[in-house]
């Protein structure tokens, strides 16, 4: 199970100017709002009384959080503005609405950058630090916090150096590096403790913790997340709390002490809820689902589970679901369903190979883009700094017009002449800044495929390597054992129990290496490679029709004309692919219509259905990525796309490609 380190991440806060969390009477605080004036203190009471309810109450802290920015910015406030920023966006981050937090800590940096301290900028450096962090987007996040240390170095804030160590740590557990993580888990606990910052304390024991469970010392382990949940209780941190308790019956968990379990699975789902952290409900979820089915509650604990991958799935937690598969795969076996075990293993294996490749791919996306985009800056840059010297050069000769104004008639003649030659060169330099624009625009526009391009080529190559290991190394494995297993049965005594048993483990492994070769035809098929785009689309409209869940019909024109690279006939590949799941999927279809041609040098697709239709206009808001796919393939092929549908009466896709 991987949830200890998710959690850990909602752990960590940098307030935008560097203090200690207080713990202040509530009470008291909300009667000094009825004598405060509409004033800047007034913005400072509201902080403090959201920082007394984020914890526990976190719609409460908005809401004071809220009124503060308002005040704020009826006061032109900039300091108030900062203050809500860097407070907010830590309830955000532990409501798992990192987007957000990213979004208003990118702004905080902006006020700060121009109205606020070294100090300020230090600590809003390192919020977008953490945003990135929760989105793992680990360079960034890196870059970030390196900023952040930078200035924080000169301020010399213990309380904030030792934030950045807990960040620091998190970041290489991540990047699998548990030494150099428990290094700097070990310097924040040891920096807490000098300082006695309690509430930091209570988050550098659960961080040094974490590195000990991924380094095997659950012993040592367990006794500082004891020390942290006395730490958490005595502050009631319930954010801090609610991540050691699911760190708790996870150790229980790995050393067979499954009565403890339930104890601090249970509390944490409460917690949990009450922060609306739905991460750590999914992940207590499935430690007490392990309970019960270490208990032989096999009901209880297939309730649990499925409660689990319905909230997983919802709220797009991939590492969960991967750990629910999990759980579902060892309940089957318990139950003695075989098969659903195997499907529920190929599951989690497929879920993290999808996290893994996410990530893959993120780092090749980053980096390529990164160098791209650092190559278009520079021209543009070098552009604009020549339209600026001709807007110089053509105020110059306006000033040379008006001097040639003021002299006598007699050299009219010579005026009206040099008037007339700077009429040439306006129109010449007019022309001339019309096509730097025109080359900006371009630039602009070749930035932007060639990031499409870095991930279409990074996704086909992993997609291919991926395709050929399953084939050449799982494949030929999974082989070599059905003949093992054939010739043994050609041995075995006529002994109708064991026959039965080895032919279930026949058919079991037949099922296998037929899932293997669909994942890796899926992946990268043998026949787009090998026979041509036509031959892959009709043998994948064949397969889907052999399903019986939609009947496809497929029909091409000039086809066997069309001459380009692999790269640009594994796009038009994919993007029927996708067209094709997507009405399988959403329309309820009973017929698919797909229709290709090509003829000087145009590819047209047209994909049609008789399905249940939709409301065009929500095309956009969809939240998943498949449309979002298809629109950056044909943008990368620079066509353009058609859609036309009406409920009941099926939707017609329409795409237009210049080849």
């Amino acid at each position: 199970m991987k949830h200890f380190l998710v959690l850990a991440l909602l752990l960590i806060k940098v307030n935008a100017f560097i203090v200690a969390q207080e713990f202040l009477n509530l009470h008291d605080l909300i009667r000094q709002l009825k004598s405060t004036s509409e004033d800047t203190n007034r913005v400072l009471l509201y902080i403090r009384i959201g920082q007394q309810y984020e914890n526990n109450h976190p719609d409460s802290a908005v809401y004071y959080y809220v009124k503060a920015r308002d005040l704020s910015e009826q006061l032109r406030y900039v300091t108030g503005e900062m203050k809500y920023l860097s407070n907010i966006t830590y309830v955000f981050n532990a409501q798992s609405k990192y987007d957000t937090a990213l979004m208003l800590n990118l702004r905080s940096v902006e006020l700060a950058e121009t109205h606020g301290t070294s100090e300020q900028l230090a600590a809003c450096l390192g919020n977008v630090a953490n945003s990135y962090l929760y989105l793992e987007m680990y360079e960034s996040a890196i870059d970030y916090f390196l900023k952040a240390s930078e200035l924080i170095e000169k301020v010399g804030n213990n309380q904030y150096q030792c934030v950045l160590y807990n960040n620091l740590s998190i970041i290489y557990l991540r990047l699998s590096n548990p030494a150099k993580s428990r290094e700097f888990a070990e310097r924040a606990v040891k920096l807490a403790r000098e300082t006695n910052d309690q509430y930091n304390l209570g988050v550098s024991l659960d961080n040094l913790a974490l590195t000990l469970i991924n380094s095997g010392d659950t012993r040592n382990a367990l006794i500082y997340l004891e020390e942290g949940l006395n730490v958490a209780i005595r502050t009631d941190n319930i954010l801090v709390k609610e991540s050691i308790l699911i760190n708790l019956a996870d150790i229980y968990r790995r050393m067979g002490e499954f009565d403890k379990i339930k104890i601090y699975a249970e509390e944490a789902i409460k917690l949990a809820k009450q922060l609306e952290d739905p991460s750590g409900e999914v992940t207590a979820y499935i430690a007490l689902g392990y309970y019960y089915l270490f208990h032989d509650q096999l009901e209880k604990a297939s309730d649990l589970a499925r409660l689990s991958e319905d909230k997983a799935e919802s709220a797009h937690l991939k590492e969960q679901l991967a750990n629910v598969y999990d759980l579902i795969g060892n309940i089957s076996l318990v139950s003695g369903l075989y098969f659903e075990f195997q499907n529920y293993m190929y599951k989690h294996d497929s879920m993290e190979n999808l996290v893994l490749n996410d990530r893959i791919l993120d780092n090749i996306q980053d980096l390529e883009t990164k160098y791209e985009t650092g190559k278009k800056v520079q021209q543009i840059s070098q552009l604009e700094k020549d339209k600026a010297i001709q807007g110089l050069r053509l105020r110059q000769n306006r000033l040379i017009l008006l001097i040639l104004g003021g002299i006598s008639f007699t050299i009219l003649v010579v005026g009206l002449l040099l008037f007339l030659s700077y009429r040439q060169k306006q129109l010449i330099l007019n022309q001339e800044n019309e096509l730097h624009e025109r080359r900006i625009v371009e630039l602009e526009t070749e930035k932007h495929l060639s990031a499409i391009d870095a991930v279409l080529k990074g996704q086909d190559t992993e997609r291919t390597r991926l395709a050929r290991d399953l084939h050449d190394g799982l494949g030929g494995i999974l082989s070599g054992i059905k003949l093992s297993f054939t010739k043994l049965k050609e041995s075995i005594n006529n002994n109708r129990d064991d026959q039965l048993i080895l032919d279930r483990s026949l058919d079991m492994l037949d099922g296998s290496i037929k899932e293997m070769r669909r994942i890796a035809h899926n992946l990268m098929p043998e026949t787009l490679l090998k026979f041509g785009l036509d031959t892959a689309l009709r043998d994948y409209c064949d397969n889907i029709t052999d399903t019986k869940s939609v009947s496809v019909s497929y029909q091409s024109i000039g086809l066997h004309k069309l001459k380009t690279d692999q790269i640009i006939l594994t796009t038009i590949y994919r993007i029927l692919q996708e067209l094709i799941n997507n009405t399988v999927k959403h329309a309820s279809a009973n017929n698919i219509f797909v229709q290709l041609a090509y003829y000087n040098d145009h590819l047209t697709i047209s994909v049609e259905d008789d399905g249940k239709g939709f409301d065009i206009t929500t095309i956009k808001d969809s939240p998943g990525i498949g449309w979002s796919n298809i629109q950056n393939r044909v943008e990368y092929l620079k066509g353009s796309v058609d859609v036309k549908s009406e409920k009941e009466k099926g939707t017609t896709v329409n795409i237009d490609l210049e080849i």
